[in-house]
């Protein structure tokens, strides 16, 4: 930030707050002019920040600012969304990549530096507008949580809103969230291993409660005690053989073949017996469980819990094989939810799929 914008900045901060403080008070005298830089560092600098925060950040005005409505802190957002953020505002990324796309002045409030255009900014950081400027945030990710404060405009992108399908299967009782208190839990900015995907694949058939319960036993010697029931579960209903004689995978990263494979097991178009998974994704495609470019994507990504959450939302959709109904139907009709309950669901997803 130039020299003159700074000295203004602080000189209009502390004229808002009515507290200009006086040479003597802070150092300077006609015997001693000079201002000691621990002075600086340790005393003025913190009454100047806290200052600033109170004048250009009243509690009242804490969030984000949309068609002059305050909107609540530590959101959601979607590949491609912007938010345009004023002077003073704060930006926080908490979870996914975000990059700072436009020329306006940003000054990361750890270090007190300029960003350059371009960059990607690091999380769990405070990046601060500088004055007569706004700045331009663009999310890369396919999802990612962020908290502003101060005036920031949000510019939605058509993508497709991994967030709002996890809310809508979550509504229907086939989605939880970790607990993390981050995004209400979801982290799909994370790669699932395969014990997390079996689970998620678990409840979306809504059987959870029949794993949990369940007497069954399984062969794999690398599944941790609490997953047993899970795996035994799926193991018994033809789900998942694991990856070798006596492997489930636990801790590997489970792939979108993997995770569509265990879909087109559930829909009866596969089972147990097909270990060669090359071809999934284009089994998948050719029965209308996904679409060409969902196999384009899937087939070219690394499998994050928002793809997963994708896969599993677009499943309900798809026919069962040998069955004049769908997923959606078949839980139905076992009372997991309602048709009324599916329909407020979908209301929730308004982003078009990749077809």
């Amino acid at each position: 930030m130039p020299m003159k914008k700074k000295i203004f900045a602080i000189a209009l901060v502390l004229l808002l707050c009515g507290s200009i403080v006086p040479a003597s008070a802070i150092g300077g005298s006609s015997d001693d002019p000079l201002i000691s830089l621990s002075y600086l560092r340790n005393t003025l600098k913190p009454q100047l920040t806290a200052a600033a925060r109170a004048a250009l950040h009243p509690p009242s005005s804490t969030g984000i600012h949309a068609n002059e409505q305050v909107l609540m802190d530590h959101a959601r957002y979607k590949q491609n969304d912007k938010l345009i953020a004023f002077t003073g505002a704060e930006i926080i990324v908490f979870a996914g990549n975000v990059q700072f796309s436009s020329e306006g002045i940003v000054v990361d409030g750890t270090n007190g530096t300029e960003l350059a255009p371009k960059t990607t900014l690091k999380p769990n950081t405070r990046y601060i507008t500088g004055e007569d400027t706004n700045a331009t945030y663009t999310v890369v990710s396919p999802t990612a949580v962020i908290s502003c404060n101060g005036k920031v405009e949000i510019v939605k992108s058509d993508t497709p809103d991994y967030n709002a399908m996890a809310d809508a299967l979550k509504s229907l009782t086939l989605l939880k969230g970790s607990g993390s208190g981050i995004g209400n839990g979801y982290n799909l900015e994370n790669q699932p291993n395969r014990i997390e995907g079996i689970i998620m694949f678990i409840r979306l058939l809504g059987e959870e409660d029949e794993a949990l319960s369940t007497t069954s036993a399984h062969p794999f010697k690398d599944v941790p005690a609490w997953a047993d029931s899970y795996v035994a579960y799926a193991y018994k209903k033809g789900y998942s053989n694991g990856i070798g004689k006596d492997k489930f995978g636990a801790e590997k990263k489970i792939t979108a073949k993997e995770y569509v494979e265990f879909i087109m097991r559930a829909l009866r178009y596969s089972s147990t017996s097909h270990t060669n998974l090359s071809t999934t994704l284009e089994d998948a495609r050719k029965v209308g469980v996904i679409s060409t470019k969902e196999y384009d994507l899937f087939n070219s990504t690394t499998l994050l819990r928002a793809h997963a959450v994708y896969i599993s939302y677009y499943a309900l959709s798809a026919p069962i094989s040998g069955q004049n109904m769908t997923l959606a139907d078949k839980l139905i009709a076992d009372s997991i939810f309602t048709k009324a309950a599916l329909d407020n669901a979908h209301a929730l997803v308004t982003t078009n799929r990749l077809v």
